[in-house]
């Protein structure tokens, strides 16, 4: 059969149809193995012609990794052209003497949407690039090392190929043995260690690269290459503080993670502050302050110590997600012109109304990204692009806001506020932290602040201010507006601790911060802007919010004075010009005889 087949490839290259006759040859050399004859007329016609070419790519494919000669590669590929172009080619295994199947190049070279990553690939022990092509595929992978050990021969036959630069990522690295991958990450210190492996016996690779992510913790090198940086503000909870680095350290990134600490001068848990700055762990870097700075200070000192890319926020009182990290870091690898994210919480809380899910979703620069801003009150979760935080000037000299009440509060809503004029905020839709049962000991303690009506119209006011720096006359407006409505809602929340105030009380004295917001901002239409914000507050008069802490005779006089004061408005009285003693007195007349 062997000669049969010989005679039909030599009459088909009598009539010059080479692309018909190699199948023939290839039976006649597989229906005899010794059949040399065969094996030289696909040699002469189909390889040698081709020689040169496999030997310039060879060079150019192998000009940073010299661990092999051409002249010792032990698969030749046999080129199949459709006459525009090689298409594919057939494997033969010189040191088998056999044919080894065929490489589609369509199919290698095809292009599909990957995820981005920032942990490498590590293929070991693996020649077949042909089978190895679904998971290069699967992300688009920063590095990939491939380890070869036995089947360097084998492996290396395919950098003859001129297309392999298209078929392999960027950043490829191959060492000859395990212990060459073990050198380089270990003089290599800040290169992230891969986190897929690809191996016949993959135990022993997840080995060394544990024992390398060991000696990497133990050294007491801070990285130079952090992509994240935890950031844990903490007072007089030394206690929680601890769990919450314990928790983070269990973390299998070394080099992309630091946890910092920052101490606001705490009276309480001292001991437990002490642990967390001896522990010896590479990653965690802890300061302290003498006495209390105050919220701003303390959270503005873990982030302008921070090193990473990225810096999250964390209240003492949570702890990292450390099984969702890993999606956490390839996003913010492939993140672009985003200033401030926000991440969810892996399970709501119910007694913190601030471990909610949010939906991925993009909040354009500008009002939108704004608004957002405004409304990532809890720290935890609160993430930073902290080349972005370090331009803005009010980052690099607090002295601009220091005085300002809304980021005394709430610098983080600030910054990322700030942020929010040239970079877009991103709902992550990403879980990365669990949050801890609430403890009224220590903390970030913004109650005190909270609880008092002037504080939190202050802070209304330094959010407008804000405002004015970052969006335009229009925009502010509708800032404005939002926070009207959710100065009332903070408002009402706490009504209970206002012993000495009633609803009209509070209505008023914020009515009259609004108007002097009105004229700190110089909108340009004052009059119309003063009549909208008139139907604000006649909507807020009967609050459904503290209802629950009023008497039934109160609800009713509520009630009836919202209902009141409406009719005076629309008889052309204005807000400002109602006289609520006077609507006090005859309800209380009234209510008096009707009950």
């Amino acid at each position: 059969m062997a000669n049969i087949y010989l005679e039909a490839a030599e009459r088909l290259f009598a009539k010059a149809r080479f692309s018909e006759a190699l199948p023939n040859l290839i039976r006649a050399y597989k229906e005899g193995p010794d059949n040399e004859v065969a094996l030289s007329r696909i040699y002469s016609n189909y390889v040698k012609p081709y020689e040169g070419a496999f030997r310039k790519s060879f060079s150019a494919n192998c000009e940073n990794i010299q661990i092999q000669n051409y002249e010792d590669c032990e698969i030749d590929f046999i080129p199949i052209s459709d006459g525009c172009g090689v298409v594919r080619y057939i494997l033969f295994d010189k040191k088998c003497k056999q044919f080894v199947g065929e490489l589609d190049i369509a199919a290698c070279l095809e292009c599909q949407r990957a995820p981005k990553c920032v942990s490498g690939l590590l293929i070991a022990d693996c020649w077949d690039l042909r089978e190895l092509m679904p998971v290069l595929k699967e992300k688009q992978w920063p590095e990939v090392y491939f380890v070869l050990n036995g089947v360097k021969s084998k492996f290396m036959s395919f950098f003859k190929l001129a297309e392999l630069r298209q078929m392999l990522p960027e950043r490829i690295h191959v060492f000859e043995t395990a212990e060459e991958l073990r050198t380089y990450f270990l003089e290599n210190c800040s290169a992230y260690l891969p986190r897929k492996i690809v191996a016949p016996e993959s135990g022993q690779y997840e080995e060394i690269l544990k024992q390398i992510h060991d000696t990497r913790i133990q050294s007491g090198v801070s990285s130079d290459n952090v992509l994240l940086s935890v950031c844990i503000p903490s007072y007089n909870r030394g206690g929680r503080a601890l769990e919450a680095v314990k928790c983070a350290l269990h973390s299998e990134f070394d080099v992309e993670l630091e946890i910092i600490v920052s101490n606001n001068g705490s009276s309480i848990g001292k001991e437990d502050y002490q642990q967390i700055k001896s522990i010896s762990d590479s990653r965690v870097r802890y300061y302290e302050f003498q006495e209390n700075k105050g919220v701003a200070a303390n959270i503005y000192n873990c982030l302008e110590k921070s090193r990473g890319r990225y810096a999250i926020l964390f209240s003492d009182e949570d702890t990292l997600a450390i099984e969702f990290l890993g999606n956490a870091l390839d996003y913010l690898g492939s993140l672009c012109g985003v200033g401030a994210c926000v991440f969810n919480a892996a399970e709501s809380f119910a007694a913190n109304e601030f471990s909610q899910f949010y939906h991925a979703e993009m909040f354009k620069a500008g009002e939108n990204a704004v608004l957002r801003s405004f409304r990532a009150n809890y720290i935890t979760g609160v993430c930073f692009n902290m080349e972005y935080l370090r331009e803005l000037p009010a980052f690099k000299n607090t002295s601009l806001v220091c005085e300002n009440m809304y980021y005394i509060i709430y610098p983080h809503c600030s910054f990322a506020a700030l942020l929010a004029k040239k970079y877009d905020v991103a709902n992550t839709g990403i879980a990365l932290w669990n949050c801890g049962v609430p403890e009224k000991t220590g903390g970030l303690q913004i109650d005190e602040y909270c609880s008092v009506i002037d504080q939190r119209l202050e802070q209304e006011s330094g959010l407008m201010r804000l405002t004015q720096e970052v969006l335009s006359e229009e925009d502010c407006w509708g800032v404005f507006k939002n926070r009207i409505n959710a100065t009332f809602g903070m408002l009402s929340s706490t009504f209970y601790l206002y012993k000495n105030f009633s609803w009209i009380d509070v209505c008023k004295k914020h009515y009259e911060n609004c108007m002097g917001i009105l004229q700190e901002c110089e909108f340009e239409k004052t009059e119309k802007l003063r009549l909208e914000i008139d139907k604000i507050f006649l909507d807020w008069l009967d609050c459904r919010r503290i209802k629950k802490w009023l008497s039934p005779k109160e609800n009713l006089k509520s009630m009836l004075r919202a209902q009141t004061a409406r009719h005076c408005y629309n008889q052309g009285t204005a807000f400002v010009e109602i006289d609520f003693d006077k609507i006090d007195a005859g309800l209380d007349r009234f209510i008096g005889e009707l009950l």
